[in-house]
């Protein structure tokens, strides 16, 4: 939630897409400016480029040729901030 927060709050014109599969998150990116939470079942960060272009387009959030920015943080107890931006073409 709080990296789309940090996106949200510059207002960008394209649209911010909340991937996440945990229920309390979706449910609090619901209440971010901008954002389009969509759930996903078994989300893997390390191997997430072609299921993410699945899921999208699946749920035409995204076409075929579109360029997308994944920015990814994760903050758990038993390790540092995780925070990943990558920018790929579906």
């Amino acid at each position: 939630t709080q990296t789309a927060k940090s996106i949200a709050k510059y207002r960008p014109k394209i649209p911010i897409i909340g991937l996440t599969n945990n229920v309390n998150t979706y449910r609090r990116l619901n209440f971010v400016w901008g954002c389009e939470p969509s759930f996903m079942v078994n989300f893997d960060i390390e191997n997430h480029s072609e299921y993410i272009s699945e899921h999208l387009l699946k749920h035409k959030l995204l076409e075929a040729g579109d360029r997308v920015v994944v920015v990814y943080g994760e903050n758990q107890e038993d390790a540092h901030n995780r925070e990943m931006i990558r920018l790929y073409q579906i």
